[in-house]
């Protein structure tokens, strides 16, 4: 039917579109094909780049034509990327150049922990806009959806403006929700709505019809539906089952009610790691109709939940209801994200990332098991797609690129270790190419009237974007 074929993006085609195409083509082959086999990143969903080395095997003779000038990006970055994407043995040689000029040094920051990390950012975008540029300019990007906790606490409360793509929001997130909203009733049991979403999580035997039946009660005696389960057996047609699981669920509110009452903010994080082993969160979701991946990154943001408690307990350290207070930080998070996407900064995933480009890029998190990810050291997964999942973050900048590495990240409260990701071992040596830096941003130094002149000035720009 169709003389000649041209396939876009060809090396995230799978086994399954190439025999497709192959079909489609006929005997004729006449068959042209687009792309970069170092920007195959997605294998995971069955991307094959041999689909795109073995080409001229599988059509016959064809000719190759390297597009090889890069309109998007500095010199700086590029020799940076060609660096790094090298180290793959099995790829079409090719290097990127621009005709636009070496650009800014990269600067490759290494910060004490995440805190830092995230504070780092959050100030040289302050020291960005200032200097002009504008959010919707900038991207943060990272590994992980689970990088993001900490970065939209710091920027909400910097009040920078952001939006999340490819993902949701920490907060927003399922097992997130569900542990916050156990702490919502515990610190208020009136506050229904965090109620109904929890009091059959896990299954109690409270069924939507046993619930109907405790949210009439309540609202004919005037207690609310709390109050209803506080006297389940008072109650007619209400199964023994439900009776049971509502005073199990009562029993859980008040046992940990009185222990949060009056509690120090240093105990926050035992009282919530507590509840999540109390409630069993971690065996629902790995009981849960979802893959072993899918359910160990659901665990994994439960135990970021732990670490976001860690750290809200010594940011305040003078908090005199901290369970009410954490509650609250929770939600000014959530309420960052309900706004206009315009103007704000970008946050997203590598792979979120592929095919746009910013003036501004933070690649953060350029650790081992990071990046690369764990699960492709420990499983002794293809580690050249992790290289050149890299490559596609560096390339998205186009003027200015930060990329910071932490000595140390908190997993459940506790500090651990980390090791600087491979790949920047990989990054070239030029002079002038890389600027190291260590514990501070990578902005020229500032008087102090050009510091006050400076945080006037953020002040007034976060002033009209919260009105």
């Amino acid at each position: 039917k169709f003389d000649y074929i041209l396939v876009d993006e060809y090396q995230d085609t799978s086994s399954d579109q190439l025999a497709m195409l192959k079909i489609l083509a006929g005997d004729r082959k006449n068959v042209c094909v687009v792309g970069d086999d170092d920007q195959s990143i997605y294998a995971w969903r069955g991307a094959v780049v041999d689909n795109i080395l073995r080409f001229g095997k599988e059509f016959g003779s064809a000719k190759e034509v390297i597009l090889d000038q890069n309109y998007r990006s500095t010199g700086h970055i590029l020799h940076a990327a060609n660096s790094v994407i090298q180290n793959n043995k099995v790829r079409k040689d090719k290097k990127l150049w621009s005709a636009d000029g070496e650009g800014d040094p990269i600067n490759v920051v290494t910060c004490e922990d995440g805190e830092e990390e995230a504070t780092l950012v959050s100030e040289t975008i302050g020291k960005l806009v200032f200097d002009g540029m504008k959010y919707e300019d900038i991207a943060i990007l990272y590994r992980s959806n689970l990088q993001s906790r900490i970065l939209e606490e710091v920027l909400a409360a910097d009040k920078i403006p952001y939006r999340i793509v490819g993902g949701q929001a920490f907060f927003e997130r399922k097992e997130v929700r569900d542990v916050m909203a156990y702490l919502a009733t515990i610190n208020n049991p009136f506050d229904e709505i965090s109620l109904r979403r929890v009091v059959n999580m896990p299954s109690r035997g409270i069924g939507p019809t046993s619930l109907q039946r405790f949210a009439a009660f309540g609202t004919a005696q005037n207690c609310g539906l709390y109050g209803a389960l506080c006297r389940a057996d008072e109650i007619p047609d209400i199964p023994k089952s439900a009776q049971n699981g509502a005073a199990q669920f009562v029993g859980l509110v008040k046992s940990f009610g009185a222990q949060m009452e009056g509690a120090r903010p240093q105990d926050l994080q035992k009282h919530v790691e507590d509840l999540i082993e109390e409630i069993k969160l971690r065996d629902v979701i790995m009981g849960a109709d979802d893959s072993a991946t899918v359910s160990q990154r659901r665990i994994e943001n439960v135990n970021e939940v732990i670490n976001a408690a860690h750290r809200f307990a010594a940011m305040n350290p003078q908090s005199e209801s901290p369970l009410e207070d954490f509650i609250f930080m929770s939600s000014l998070v959530k309420d960052e994200e309900k706004e206009d996407d315009r103007g704000k900064v970008t946050l997203m995933t590598l792979h979120s990332a592929k095919g746009l480009e910013y003036p501004a890029v933070f690649m953060v998190g350029m650790e081992e098991e990071l990046l690369p990810h764990r699960r492709t050291i420990e499983l002794g997964g293809d580690l050249s797609e992790e290289r050149r999942l890299c490559y596609v973050g560096i390339t998205r900048a186009k003027k200015r690129l930060w990329m910071t590495k932490c000595l140390y990240r908190s997993n459940r409260g506790k500090m651990m270790e980390r090791g600087a990701s491979r790949f920047l071992e990989e990054l070239p040596e030029g002079e002038g190419v890389i600027r190291w830096n260590r514990n501070s941003p990578p902005t020229d130094d500032m008087t102090e009237s050009k510091a006050d002149e400076f945080f006037a000035k953020f002040s007034e720009i976060a002033a009209l974007e919260a009105s």
